[in-house]
């Protein structure tokens, strides 16, 4: 989960099952708010959102598309944000993109954030360090067993002598 400074997380969609018998899950189909639509409520959700109208809410999603013309008042959080159109409110993002349309006046927090020519952004950055991989299995590594000491030619072992000197 990715959170948000007010603790509101992002949910994860589960792995697609494995094995002979798993169903191919199709990518599921974007929620959209069209442009003619103004809505008044948070989103959460484990799939992406296009915003052609106007949301006055909180979004946590795992892909958000504020599209030009679409306007969001309210807290971001997302894995992918991308803003063409307008975004009142902070938005923290594992990767944020703000296009040459984009108006934000709001802080973004980031691993990576592309700003484009014409974008206009009123509000401060601060990069976060990525998030290290969790492993799923424990990792047990055993000693490697010292190599056996060398051979010569003659079968015979070979000792060192060091001289030592005052």
């Amino acid at each position: 989960m990715f959170k948000t400074k007010n603790g509101m997380a992002i949910p994860v969609a589960p792995a697609a099952p494995q094995g002979p018998r798993a169903v191919a899950k199709r990518a599921a189909v974007p929620t959209i708010v069209s442009a003619d639509m103004v809505v008044e409520g948070n989103f959460q959700s484990t799939g992406e959102l296009h915003v052609e109208g106007v949301v006055v809410g909180d979004i946590a999603v795992a892909k958000l598309i504020i599209a030009e013309g679409g306007s969001v008042e309210g807290d971001v959080a997302t894995l992918d944000l991308r803003v063409c159109g307008t975004l009142r409110g902070s938005a923290r993002a594992k990767v944020a993109t703000l296009t040459a349309s984009a108006v934000m006046t709001g802080d973004v927090v980031h691993e990576l954030l592309t700003i484009e020519t014409g974008a206009q952004l009123e509000g401060h950055c601060r990069r976060l360090r990525p998030e290290p991989e969790i492993l799923v299995e424990e990792v047990v590594t055993e000693p490697e067993p010292e190599p056996p000491p060398p051979q010569w030619s003659n079968g015979h072992e070979h000792h060192e002598h060091h001289a030592h000197g005052d």
